[in-house]
């Protein structure tokens, strides 16, 4: 007897009726306080089951038959001891009832007599002991999956005692397991199917996925592919354990439906077997066999390595066409998709990227803007933007007033921004445009520096500058970060003047302009060219030529190039290397102590600490010190488990974790070895480095601005110190605590083949690592054993796995291992593991290798299908909570 409040607690438990020789319904002659051994009574059920010829297959199947399945379509994605099941759990008190009832079904048959004394025992220990402390399962989710582990547990113990072959779980049918995969339980609730439910389940549409196997060799497979099946006719046959069907594809115009029959209880567990031949019009003839679910689903068992065939349901699918062209079972089979008209994301699904852009392009150009009056302010992702709105009518117009490829997507462009967008009836604005674009998955992945694409979420029509003339002319502030290692930054005022338009080149207009600095004597600008509309976005780019003077001669020149914005601003390229940005001075404050606050009127800045200078640190450590100084900064430099950020530093974008100054303080003061003085002469150096790109105002030190002020100090020795090479970064140090961790679970491998000379087309697979072992530690270098095993049963082994950490004093993590392939090949693979879950390989087979941690790739089935690293391998793509 059991009582709820709030977690299970027993208030009364029998003790064992087989060592009392009494009746399990003398309650009140066995009632006893909580017994402190739970698991002798599960035991004890068990051995009573063993000494029953076939007990525990007999109880097992009973159970399994009498468990309930309320509604086949509602079914739960549960993982279980390293897999995924679609099953239906119970709680703790449905399950008792479903054990009574299976105790009910056997009292009549040979295990009757001895299961009834010893039921109660099962219960207790089923719901409370066994399943919820000694398995995966929880008292209100417990899964048939979680009866047949521990069935599976107790019955090894008791084989290991006795070594009684009756004992061993290999000899239970119930508890039999996928080949090579332990507690991968192959009898399992969704191939359970009444007798009389398999016609209704069987006839009506069904979507088959099908991926083709590479005939177990390493490279990419071929394309996968969907088509329908419609299956009629379904009659039971005279012995009424079999079934006939017959079928044809969706529209009876390219195969039929040959030999259909269904095979049920074969096994005695209600599982049902089909198969067919697929007689197609061009001659083919496909055998299949495939095992049916009760969730209206099947899946093939007679396929090759690595092919794949799946079935379901067609009325178990989405109804929007939209929604099915996300599922692996609609791929290429856009028309079974849609019933009605075409939206944009499949419209322009087909089209070329540059083809997408042109459209874009032409809608921006014919945007109506500054001609039409100011710009007006429009709330878009919480945030104000100034820009200028129409109506649903108005943009219609605006679109169909270009080519015929707008006027085409003119009506899907609208609902699209209507029903997936924040723009409405009465205000629609480009960046709505640009958010249906991207809906339909156009531009997601364009990095931050692709200015020239329209999504690029600077591309706004306050770039789009209609008065080259006004925009132009005028005085701006220049900010300057020079390149000499005594300069400092500073500022200084430039006029734009006599701005004049040059002859056209077709849709491109440029204008000459000319300048001076503010202070008269300081430089004179030339050559000044204004070039508008360049990649027909309406924007304008600038060059021109900073030509300094020293006592009236000429002693340098800086050419420039510049992109105007709208808001009085423009960030330039020096050909001299300077950091170097402007801003119309009537955008600024009037206030003049307010200005000097601005680094568009910087001067030189005095040094703001009384610290040990750089260069006396840098002597009194010498190189010996000061590559174990920089190797405790590195290694004390915090990086996982937070993710690193995206930061421009010298020309390039790093991914790269920064740091505040009072927490790089902290970070390697912590430690006891170095004082603040150290990490205050860094941070001085950093600052007064005019090469070095910190920016205190920012505040964020990077590990590369550690190492370009120590390289740009110590000069040409700087190589002599493996902490200042550029290839030591953060990204390949994998934290001590966390290898396991990193290295543990499921990658996705992209994969090229360069043998001979030629590139094969590219494809994907995936790798899963479920066992590190650390095997040797030598000083501060740690050695690890590591199986692994295939995403896709049987295309391949994982043998000899190692991985090296620390080896080279620089926290990295090498791996190796060999793929060995159904054809013969045997591929070595050596990698160096990084902190952002990724590694390159280095392949004996002549591959060029990549791998990505599955969990760091996105969910979304489509941005699966359009990354690499699932390119050839669909069915791994659209996967994600499924079987």
């Amino acid at each position: 007897s059991t009582q709820s409040t709030g977690s299970y607690c027993p208030v009364k438990m029998g003790c064992s009726p087989t060592k009392e020789k009494k009746s399990h319904l003398d309650d009140a002659d066995f009632v006893q306080p909580d017994l402190d051994i739970p698991s002798y009574q599960f035991k004890e059920f068990v051995q009573d089951l063993l000494n029953v010829e076939g007990g525990v297959q007999r109880f097992l199947n009973t159970l399994y038959k009498e468990w309930p399945i309320d509604d086949p379509r509602r079914f739960h994605v549960l993982k279980r001891y390293g897999f995924k099941y679609e099953t239906w759990p119970q709680d703790q008190e449905k399950l008792q009832t479903t054990i009574n009832q299976a105790e009910n079904k056997l009292v009549d048959s040979i295990l009757g007599a001895r299961l009834q004394p010893v039921a109660s025992f099962f219960k207790g220990a089923a719901t409370m002991t066994e399943l919820v402390q000694s398995s995966e399962a929880k008292t209100d989710e417990i899964t048939w999956i979680d009866v047949q582990y521990i069935f599976k547990q107790q019955l090894i113990a008791l084989y290991n005692e006795s070594h009684n072959e009756a004992a061993s779980p290999l000899n239970i049918d119930m508890l039999s397991e996928v080949p090579g995969e332990d507690n991968h339980f192959r009898i399992c609730l969704k191939n359970r199917i009444p007798k009389e439910m398999i016609a209704s389940l069987l006839e009506g549409e069904w979507r088959i996925f099908h991926q083709p196997s590479n005939t177990g060799a390493k490279g990419a497979p071929p394309p996968a592919q969907s088509y329908g099946l419609i299956i009629k006719d379904a009659q039971v046959l005279e012995d009424g354990r079999m079934l006939s069907f017959a079928g044809h594809d969706r529209l009876n115009k390219r195969y039929v439906v040959d030999d259909g029959r269904c095979y049920w209880n074969e096994r005695g567990n209600f599982h049902v077997r089909m198969t067919w031949t697929e007689r197609w019009n061009d001659g083919r003839e496909v055998a299949i066999e495939a095992m049916l679910k009760v969730n209206g689903k099947f899946e093939c068992i007679n396929c090759s390595h690595g092919e794949v065939r799946k079935g379901v349901r067609e009325d178990m699918l989405p109804e929007e066409g939209a929604q099915r062209l996300k599922l692996k079972y609609y791929l290429g089979d856009t028309d079974a998709a849609y019933e009605d008209s075409v939206p944009l994301e499949e419209l322009i699904g087909g089209m070329e990227e540059q083809r997408r852009e042109g459209l874009l392009r032409q809608i921006y150009m014919a945007w109506p803007t500054s001609s039409t009056g100011p710009a007006s302010t429009v709330n878009r992702k919480d945030r104000d933007i100034q820009t200028w709105p129409l109506t649903d009518s108005e943009f219609m117009a605006v679109v169909n007033s270009c080519d015929p490829d707008c006027q085409a997507a003119a009506a899907a462009l609208t609902q699209s921004i209507l029903q997936n967008t924040e723009g409405s009836p009465g205000c629609v604005c480009w960046q709505d445009v640009q958010a249906a674009f991207k809906k339909a998955g156009h531009g997601r992945e364009m990095g931050d520096n692709d200015l020239d694409q329209m999504m690029h979420r600077k591309v706004t029509l306050m770039l789009k500058i209609e008065d080259i003339p006004a925009a132009l002319e005028g005085e701006w502030r220049m900010y300057c970060k020079g390149t000499g290692k005594d300069d400092k930054p500073f500022s200084y005022g430039m006029y734009i003047t006599d701005v004049e338009e040059l002859a056209p080149e077709g849709h491109v207009r440029r204008f000459g302009f000319r300048g001076r600095s503010r202070a008269d004597g300081k430089f004179e600008l030339t050559n000044g060219v204004a070039t508008w509309n360049e990649h027909h976005t309406g924007r304008v780019r600038l060059q021109y030529t900073e030509n300094w003077l020293a006592q009236g001669a000429s002693s340098s020149s800086d050419d420039m190039v510049a992109r105007l914005k709208s808001n009085g601003k423009f960030e330039c390229e020096s050909s001299s290397g300077f950091i170097q940005k402007a801003r119309r001075e009537d955008t600024l404050p009037d206030d003049a102590g307010e200005r000097m606050l601005s680094k568009y009127y910087i001067g030189d800045r005095d040094a703001a600490f009384e610290v040990m200078p750089f260069g006396e640190l840098c002597g009194g450590l010498g190189m010996a010190g000061l590559d174990e100084m920089l190797a405790h900064v590195f290694f004390v430099w915090p990086t996982l488990p937070t993710g690193p950020k995206t930061w421009t530093r010298y020309g390039q974008e790093k991914e790269t974790w920064g740091l505040t100054v009072p927490e790089l303080k902290q970070a390697v003061v912590g430690g006891g070895v170095y004082d603040e003085g150290f990490v205050q002469s860094i941070v001085q150096e950093l600052s007064n480095c005019n090469t070095c790109e910190f920016d205190p105002k920012q505040g964020a030190v990077l590990w590369p601005d550690v190492q370009h002020v120590f390289r740009r100090y110590i000069g040409d020795k700087a190589d002599e110190i493996q902490m200042l090479d550029p290839l030591c970064t953060l990204t390949l140090k994998i934290p001590e605590d966390q290898i396991v961790q990193m290295l543990k679970g499921e990658w996705r491998m992209f994969c090229r083949n360069m043998a001979g000379g030629r590139s094969d087309s590219a494809f994907s697979y995936g790798l899963i690592i479920d066992r590190v072992n650390e095997v040797e530690v030598v000083g501060r270098c740690k050695k690890f054993t590591f199986t692994g095993r295939p995403r896709q049963r049987g295309k391949y082994q994982v043998k000899d796995g190692t991985a090296v950490w620390n080896e080279f004093g620089n926290g990295r993590l090498f791996i190796q291992y060999t793929e060995s392939w159904p054809n013969g090949t045997d591929d070595h693979l050596r990698a160096r593991l990084k902190c952002n879950g990724k590694f390159a390989c280095e392949s004996t087979a002549g591959f060029v290798q990549k791998a990505r941690k599955e969990e760091t790739l996105p969910t979304q089935s489509k941005r699966r299908l359009e990354s690499k690293y699932y390119t050839g391998d669909t069915d791994a793509a659209v996967s994600v909570g499924e079987e």
